[in-house]
């Protein structure tokens, strides 16, 4: 059995419907998609949404996507850093 703190784990773990999968993914990404937020909104000259903001509404997007099924290639954290990116991205640009 893989170890607890792989993430990789979580996510087959969130595809089971696991409750507490959100929670630890949430816990491992939320700040590097903030600080990536902050990067993208550094070239919007005007913005209603802070970088928190965009991390928050991305994981949520991401979460409820995956609870739907909607990310057939999600096997590894790397598939899930690229969804992430990808989320918050455009999220930023609004």
């Amino acid at each position: 059995m893989p170890s607890t703190d792989d993430v990789t784990y979580w996510i087959s773990r969130l595809q089971d419907g696991d409750s507490r999968a959100p929670q630890v993914i949430w816990e491992h990404y939320f700040s590097l998609l903030v600080q990536l937020a902050v990067r993208q909104l550094g070239r919007v000259p005007y913005r209603e949404a802070d970088e928190e903001d965009i991390a928050l509404s991305a994981m949520t997007t991401f979460f409820t996507g995956a609870r739907a099924g909607r990310y057939p290639r999600l096997n590894d954290r790397t598939d899930l850093w690229n969804m992430l990116v990808t989320i918050t991205a455009r999220k930023a640009k609004g």
